[in-house]
């Protein structure tokens, strides 16, 4: 089962053992709200260090921030996120 698959059961789960119509609806919403937020979260954080481990500076863990007179070319930092 892939991991989308395997979190939607257990989301369903959660709701499903919820004792009443409305606090599985406060289930939903409090698990969209804050579920999609913490995947966001996560997944931006992946991208972050997927991006650094691609730049051989920021891998070497020898990248520094521009001072404001240094070449475009030479810029290593911050690492560039692959999304939003």
């Amino acid at each position: 089962m892939a991991p989308a698959e395997q979190m939607a059961a257990a989301d369903l789960a959660a709701i499903h053992g919820r004792q009443n119509l409305d606090s599985q609806l406060e289930g939903v919403i409090i698990g969209t709200v804050l579920g999609d937020t913490l995947l966001a979260a996560l997944r931006r954080l992946a991208e972050e260090n997927a991006s650094a481990r691609a730049t051989p500076r920021a891998a070497a863990g020898s990248a520094r921030r521009p001072r404001a007179n240094s070449s475009p070319s030479r810029v290593a930092w911050p690492p560039i996120p692959f999304c939003c």
